[in-house]
């Protein structure tokens, strides 16, 4: 199962590969399953300063991603779609429920500025539906992106981290990357990496060190292990 990234830029600039996003998103945004969304009189003046938002609202952990964008920044069907249910509530500001019933899957989009669809029309992945705003009980403009599994006949099934889902079209290109200062060279394969090398065997064979594309941690991270070898090289 894949969809596209519902938005294409962000405050920094253009989004290009699940890398990318992971890396703003721990940064800047918030990740699926974490509570982050500090002291609860932050969105309201009469709620509690000693517990989170979460917490007092009785929310648990995040159900989605928090991606920051800039006001009015345009938002895409993540696949081809159903809108189900667009709303305006005192937490999730204007809201879009789009399903998508040929994967098994619900996508959510809260905190619009402005909605671009209505319920009961369809259409196709990539499409726009909203625009990006700060509604709702939201301290800056974001869009919260969230990812429902559901039956055949669309009922809910359980809350999924969005971003496995993701997929960019950088994502496919096959590339050779590592971590600066470690020793270990993955192969990026439709957005799976599988060990190579190490750093001292790629020299060897003399690679060019210049060709590897440099990431950091958390960007090697975002990227599924595929779990094989695939080169039959000693390891150190």
């Amino acid at each position: 199962m894949e969809i596209i990234c519902p938005v294409k830029r962000t405050r920094w600039g253009e989004l290009k590969s699940k890398a990318d996003l992971a890396a703003l998103i721990r940064t800047y945004g918030q990740p699926y399953g974490v509570d982050q969304s500090g002291p609860a009189c932050n969105y309201n003046s009469s709620y509690p300063c000693d517990v989170s938002l979460y917490s007092y609202m009785g929310w648990g952990l995040h159900k989605g991603i928090d991606i920051p964008l800039n006001d009015n920044e345009v938002i895409f069907a993540a696949a081809d779609w159903e809108c189900i249910r667009t709303s305006e509530t005192i937490s999730q500001g204007l809201g879009i429920v789009l399903r998508h019933q040929e994967i098994n899957l619900e996508t959510l989009y809260w905190h619009n500025s402005f909605n671009l669809i209505l319920v009961g029309q369809k259409g196709k992945k990539g499409d726009k539906i909203a625009l990006a705003g700060s509604t709702g009980l939201s301290t800056s403009t974001h869009l919260h992106f969230e990812t429902h599994n559901i039956d055949s006949i669309g009922n809910f099934v359980n809350y999924v981290d969005p971003l496995p889902l993701i997929s960019f079209e950088n994502d496919k290109m096959n590339n050779l990357v590592m971590v600066e200062g470690q020793k270990d060279i993955w192969l990026v394969v439709d957005n799976k990496r599988s060990l190579v090398y190490n750093l001292l065997a790629f020299q060897l064979l003399r690679g060019n060190i210049d060709q590897v594309q440099k990431l950091t941690e958390v960007q090697l991270q975002a990227i599924p292990d595929s779990g094989i070898v695939l080169a039959g090289l000693p390891q150190e």
